[in-house]
């Protein structure tokens, strides 16, 4: 390296030393300039600063001039000045370089260069203006070294340097490039105030020129900026004004257009005119001043029809301010003029995409459909020149018909959902096949497998998971897997897959760690862990949901019911509490249930009280308010306040069907009339002979006596005041021989037996249980333990039944007693799902007494069993010996009915239709003949046999119209009769494209063929207004334009009838409209 510097040291200072001619000093200037324009800036500095460094005591450089640009300069002042621009030249390429290198060692490489570079050229523009003798020279460093700031984005050196600038040459054209650049730094950096003062400073001293017109137009950005639109709007309409817009001459326009193909401007005057004119209608937009917003819109598309971009621009505007004003026909009608308007194809095609995107996010799907062929059809050639290809457009009708299925699955329309996913996956499939590897596939792909997924059948279930997983595994968009691998934690989840709903959320975690998805992963993680019971891992996940998250309500309140769950009752609040605030109104009750019973679990009543009073005001659902309704009548009773408990313990008692709840709130009732006092509401009775009586034994046998006396003669009211009083009493009470029985043990018993007569079972099981724990070996007990067992089954708290049904069957029974207690026991046992112990249990009594009278239900309960259990061919073979052997007898119709839906279980589906059509001819009258003839049509529905589903139905309905089933068939005939014709109409969309891609008129024609099929096949569908309109287009396509427009009065006419849609009605006059102005 030393060598080499010595090298060049001599060899510079021979240079000087030689004293260069004055050609020789001018041709290594040339050289350089040379290097300088062909971009190699290293050899040309290398040059320029040779030339700045010759130091000559014969030759006078000063007296040396050479051309840069097209003024003159001294030699060597006029090198430093271009060692300056070839600096700037690489300090701009490196950046560039850097920011577009892949690894980070070389992007630093790069952007040191550039720094270095960049100070280089600092350093040779001081020298410029500091040493140099030229005046121009140096002001053009200084702008230079402004224009290299900003470039760098050093705007508070941007504005250091013009403020040296502008003290250095005052008034001078020179330092307008100060003022400039000043107010677009302070712009920038959001100054905008500054930014104005600068521009006006500008304004005031160069009034004219470009500098002058686009620091109008900015100060109007800052005014927009800081919402002064009144002031804004002043601004560009001077700027307007300022251009004398209609004094231009056809010669001066023509000039204008040609400076700007000639790439002597990068904006023209009548583009900044125009652009300011679009901003005046954007500041009234602002205003809401929509009607002058409109009318500076319009002025644009009048005045400033040359400028293409920015007329269309306008049309955009002023038709989403029509929108924004509520008058979405008119926003309708502005992109349907355009269209009209422009000559231009690639514009019109630009515009027809605007309408089906605006009418797509009005969520008008069918008419954006519409619009979006239209576009594939008419723009096709052009969609590359329009900026929205093909694949785009397919994309998009994708997407509409997704969104469109989305409105028909919330309204619980599956059948139309179905059709509509299909339309959507066709676009994909169409867009995969036609451009697989576009930039639109891997959309596509993903939006397909989401469609699959809505579909929910198991085969598109698992088409789904496949493309998901099959996106995942080419890794080709990190965007799509992490989205890929949500939808499949999602999925396994909802499939109860939680195990691998776990997995995929931790692969995202695990690969994409910074992913925007991630809160979603965990909440869907913890979800997960909750319905596998692994509540401290739900509790985790769920923590792991950021505070800022929209879904962190929802992970709040799942890790405050886990906490709960886990017997962490503070950690629950703590949880809950910093959840609650940004909790949806939706979740707002549950949030307040789970924070009550959380404060309840420590002992906080009055807390809990609170707690439950606000889930109440939140409007929850009816199962939370039953909830809420019992927990603050609880924690009511436990604060004291019995008024508001009996209002909820009532409200329980008289709306609630749940019987444990009915019995929870009946006896924390009891609780609260005694402690208000008011027992003498419901024992009132004091018989005179019971007060006369000389001791309360004598009084209890009395009791009793009256007791029996209102038993025997069904006096069920007093008899149970008087078994109450007997209760209450305080005596010596035990059996004697004559009685076996004490008088309390038998009045409990007759309480019991009255209470069950009269419906009150929770009460009459109080009875009976008291009576059994006090009264071991009663003589009662058999039967009471028998009633209690039964009325359990009978009222639903079967596993209380079971527990004491399997009691019984260890007590002394006889063989009456335990066949019913069997009996009873398989139903409780088969009610709860316990099919393998209930089938025993059946089977066992079947084969106790083969001819038991009860052989039938002993046959029909094994047949049930082997049903639930999945034994389908044992439990056919069940039903058909029921049907053979009790043909008449209550459960054959069930049993008929039953071994249909065997047969559809086994997959035997023609063999079941023949078993339902039994029911309709041996059991007509059946509570499932209705079902037997609806399931036909279900059969025929699912096979998309869509006539005879409508025949199927069609006879519920004239058959069985009281049946619930035939509340459905309005509905399902309604459906049917739109699948019918939009299966119809979708041959002639097919046709129609065929056409459009190709096929020509003849295609056209037989879509015409199949639109007339449609109106006159199902008239009054919704098909039968598009068929009218596609006719309408398939008749302009071929040129019958009297044809069409004869169509579209129709539809014109439809409407006014209020038989066809207001988006129809536009369709038809718009296209209508457009033939007798063009065509007619």
């Amino acid at each position: 390296m030393g060598l080499l510097l010595a090298v060049l040291t001599l060899a510079g200072t021979f240079f000087s030393f030689q004293s260069p001619s004055e050609k020789e000093l001018l041709d290594r200037f040339g050289e350089a300039q040379r290097f300088y324009a062909e971009g190699a800036y290293d050899q040309a500095i290398t040059h320029y600063d040779a030339v700045s460094r010759v130091r000559s005591r014969v030759l006078d450089t000063q007296l040396l001039d050479v051309t840069v640009g097209e003024a003159s300069y001294p030699v060597q002042e006029a090198a430093v000045y271009q060692v300056g621009n070839a600096n700037g030249k690489l300090y701009s390429d490196y950046r560039r370089f850097s920011e577009n290198a892949t690894d980070d060692e070389t992007r630093q490489e790069f952007a040191d260069l550039a720094q270095t570079a960049l100070e280089g050229a600092q350093a040779a523009f001081r020298q410029v203006i500091d040493t140099a003798t030229n005046d121009q020279l140096r002001g053009q460093a200084y702008g230079r070294l402004i224009e290299l700031f900003y470039e760098a984005q050093q705007f508070d050196r941007v504005i250091e340097t013009s403020a040296q600038l502008i003290g250095a040459y005052g008034s001078s054209p020179l330092a307008k490039t100060g003022y400039y650049n000043t107010g677009w730094a302070h712009f920038e950096t959001k100054r905008y105030e500054e930014s104005i003062e600068a521009f006006q400073a500008l304004l005031d001293r160069f009034p004219a020129g470009f500098e002058a017109d686009r620091s109008l137009f900015q100060m109007g950005e800052c005014y927009l900026e800081l919402e002064r639109y009144e002031e804004a709007i002043d601004v560009y309409s001077e700027l307007v004004k300022r251009q004398r817009i209609d004094e231009l001459t056809e010669a001066e326009l023509e000039q204008i257009r040609r400076e700007k193909l000639a790439g002597l401007v990068d904006e023209t005057a009548l583009e900044l005119a125009a652009k300011a004119q679009i901003r005046v209608g954007t500041c009234y937009a602002r205003l809401g001043k929509y009607d002058e917003g409109v009318e500076a819109y319009r002025t644009v598309i009048e005045r400033f029809a040359t400028e293409r971009d920015l007329v269309e621009e306008a049309y955009l505007q002023m038709a989403r301010l029509y929108d924004d004003g509520g008058n979405a026909e008119a926003a309708v009608a502005t992109y349907r003029e355009a269209i009209r308007e422009t000559s231009d194809r690639t514009l019109r095609a630009r515009i027809q995409y605007a309408l089906a995107e605006r009418l797509l996010v009005r969520d008008q799907y069918a008419d954006s459909i519409t619009e979006f062929r239209i576009y594939l059809q008419a723009y096709g050639d052009r969609a590359a020149q329009a900026g929205f290809s093909t694949s785009r457009v397919r994309y998009r009708l994708g997407s509409a018909y997704q969104r469109w299925a989305q409105v028909s699955i919330e309204a619980g329309s599956r059948p139309i959902a179905h059709e509509r996913l299909n339309g959507a996956i066709a676009h994909y499939d169409t867009l995969l096949t036609q451009d697989p590897a576009g930039s639109y596939s891997i959309d596509a792909t993903f939006n397909r497998a989401v469609a699959m997924q809505a579909i929910g059948t198991a085969a598109s279930l698992d088409a789904a998971r496949l493309s998901f997983e099959r996106i995942v595994a080419d890794a080709q968009n990190a965007g799509y897997v992490e989205r890929s691998l949500v939808q499949l934690a999602e999925l396994h989840g909802k499939q109860g897959d939680h195990a691998a709903a776990v997995s995929s959320a931790q692969q995202l975690l695990d690969e994409y760690p910074d992913s925007e998805l991630a809160d979603e992963a965990y909440l869907l993680m913890g979800l997960a862990h909750q319905a596998q019971g692994i509540l401290r891992s739900a509790v985790d996940a769920f923590a792991r949901v950021s505070a800022t998250s929209p879904l962190y309500g929802r992970a709040a309140m799942g890790g405050g019911h886990a906490l709960l769950s886990l017997g962490r009752a503070q950690d629950a609040i703590a949880t809950l509490d910093a959840g609650v605030e940004t909790a949806d109104q939706a979740y707002l009750s549950s949030y307040r249930y789970l924070l009550g019973q959380s404060h309840q679990a420590l002992g906080a009543s009055a807390e809990a009280f609170d707690q439950f009073n606000k889930g109440l005001a939140a409007s929850p659902p009816r199962d939370l308010e039953e909830a809420l309704r019992l927990a603050r009548g609880n924690a009511a009773l436990l604060t004291g306040d019995d008024e508001t408990a009996i209002e909820d313990l009532e409200w329980v008692i008289n709306t609630v069907d749940d019987p444990a709840k009915v019995k929870y709130a009946r006896d924390a009732l009891a609780i609260s009339y005694l402690r208000q006092n008011r027992g003498s509401d419901a024992l009132t009775i004091l018989d005179e002979m019971t007060r006369t009586a000389q001791t309360r034994e004598e009084e209890a046998d009395l009791l009793s006596r009256i007791l029996d006396l209102y038993y025997d003669r069904d006096d069920y009211d007093e008899a149970l005041v008087i078994a109450r009083r007997l209760l209450a009493l305080e005596f010596v009470d035990e059996a004697t021989p004559q009685r076996p029985f004490t008088l309390k043990e038998k009045a409990l018993y007759l309480l019991g037996d009255v209470l069950l007569r009269q419906g009150d079972g929770d009460g009459a099981m109080a009875a009976f249980g008291q009576l059994l724990d006090q009264y071991e070996g009663s003589l009662f007990e058999i039967p009471v333990r028998l009633n209690r067992a039964t009325h359990l089954f009978a009222t639903g708290n079967l596993d209380g039944a079971v527990v004491a049904f399997e009691d019984l069957r260890t007590r002394g029974l006889d063989k009456e007693q335990a066949f019913s207690v069997n009996f009873y026991l398989a139903n409780a046992r088969y009610s709860l799902r316990q099919f393998e112990e209930a089938h025993r249990l059946f089977d066992e009594l079947l084969t106790s007494d083969p001819n038991a009278p009860e052989r039938a239900d002993l046959l029909f309960g094994l047949a049930e069993s082997k049903y639930q259990l999945g034994d389908f061919e044992q439990a056919s073979a069940q039903y058909r010996q029921i049907l053979a052997e009790f043909p008449n007898e209550t459960s054959a119709d069930d049993s008929q009915y039953n071994l249909a839906w065997c047969l559809i279980e086994l997959g035997r589906e023609d063999e079941a239709m023949a078993e339902f059509g039994r029911i309709l001819e041996n059991y007509p009258d059946s509570e499932f003949a209705a079902a037997a003839q609806f399931t036909f049509g279900d059969y025929a529905y699912n096979r998309q046999e869509y006539s005879e589903a409508l025949n199927a139905y069609q006879k519920v309905q004239e058959a069985y119209p009281d049946a619930p089933v035939a509340a459905q068939v309005p509905r399902l005939l309604d459906e049917l009769k739109e699948a019918l014709a939009y299966q119809e109409y979708e041959k002639g969309l097919e046709l129609m494209d065929l056409a459009d891609s190709g096929g020509g008129e003849a295609d056209y024609r037989r879509a015409i063929e199949v639109f007339t099929r449609v109106r006159e096949a199902y008239p009054g569908t919704e098909s039968e207004i598009g068929a009218i309109s596609n006719m309408g287009v398939c008749l302009e396509s071929i040129g019958r334009w009297q044809d069409a427009v004869d169509l579209y009065d129709e539809v014109i006419v439809l409407y006014e009838e209020e038989r066809a849609t207001r988006e129809a009605f536009q369709f038809a006059k718009a296209h209508r409209d457009w033939i007798v102005s063009t065509r007619l």
